[in-house]
């Protein structure tokens, strides 16, 4: 008889689960043939192609239905002995045919189309042979070791990482106006940025601090999208990672303008929940009479 069969069990743990089926095989003289492992360090999924001999069979299944709990189990067997039988027949006349043609082989005055006739026929009849008996090899295997597989599932289901949708935090800033004029040159301030991960993406508003004899402050909203080098880590390095961007947007400057920046950074230090970053903008603001500026920010955020 030829056993096989199936049982998808729902465990608690799997690592603690696939160590148990293991250990069983090792005392039932069994063997793994086939196993498959989802889900990293925290497996949600396994699948276990085992070999037992089929007397151990029983104490194998109660084994892995001890882990958990069984939805789903099939056994099949099958007769293969009249196979095997009618496969011994068909060894026994090839055998017999076999020796006849190396009989025949033997009689003198053949012609050589003759002699290569009958050993072409010898030939097929010893790949025949052969193959016979590597199909009842691969069956009395088969019968000597019932193969089980074992589907095991967690049962909380698929463990999924937590991944960042944004990063927000606060800013520290200063602006350096180039053509300050009577104006003040250097303004200190703050506000927040919110960091989309994907493209780099992100949103920043800064208030500066009205200068000297100036009774409103300045006010930068600005948008944009920052890229990687490919040859300086693409952005994967926990420390000092370089990135270059584009932004525009909204200022306030003794009156509305239009901003438009070149963005030079660096990412001081990262992980997948924390971020601190510096960078520095060359900003143009546009409006009645343009001005120029360099913004100095240092940033920190966290992953939500």
């Amino acid at each position: 008889m030829v056993v096989e069969g199936s049982i998808d069990v729902s465990v608690g743990e799997i690592t603690g689960a696939l160590s148990a089926i293991r250990e069983e095989l090792k005392k039932s003289g069994g063997r793994i043939v086939s196993e498959r492992e989802s889900g990293a360090g925290l497996s949600w999924s396994a699948t276990v192609v085992a070999r037992v001999q089929p007397k151990a069979l029983d104490s194998l299944l109660a084994a892995v239905t001890e882990l958990g709990t069984t939805t789903n189990k099939r056994i099949d067997a099958e007769d293969v002995g009249k196979t095997l039988f009618d496969q011994d027949i068909a060894l026994a006349n090839l055998n017999t045919t076999l020796e006849r043609m190396r009989g025949v082989l033997a009689t003198p005055g053949l012609k050589v189309a003759e002699v290569l006739e009958i050993e072409r026929e010898m030939t097929r009849l010893r790949g025949e042979i052969e193959r016979i008996k590597g199909s009842q090899r691969f069956l009395r295997d088969r019968v000597s070791f019932a193969t089980l597989t074992i589907n095991l599932r967690r049962d909380g289901g698929v463990i999924l990482s937590p991944s960042a949708k944004i990063y927000p935090g606060p800013r520290l800033a200063s602006l350096v106006l180039l053509r300050p004029g009577a104006r003040q040159r250097v303004r200190f301030g703050g506000g927040a940025t919110l960091l989309a991960p994907v493209g780099r993406l992100s949103l920043d508003v800064d208030v500066f601090a009205a200068g000297d004899g100036e009774d409103d402050p300045a006010l930068m909203i600005t948008g944009g999208a920052a890229m990687y080098s490919d040859f300086l880590g693409r952005g994967r390095r926990r420390f000092l990672n370089p990135y270059l961007g584009f932004r525009a947007g909204y200022a306030y400057l003794e009156g509305s303008r239009l901003t438009a920046a070149l963005d030079v950074g660096l990412e001081l230090f990262k992980t997948s929940r924390f971020m601190i970053e510096a960078n520095v903008r060359g900003a143009a603001f546009i409006g009645e009479e343009s001005d120029f500026g360099l913004v100095f920010a240092t940033s920190g955020v966290v992953a939500f």
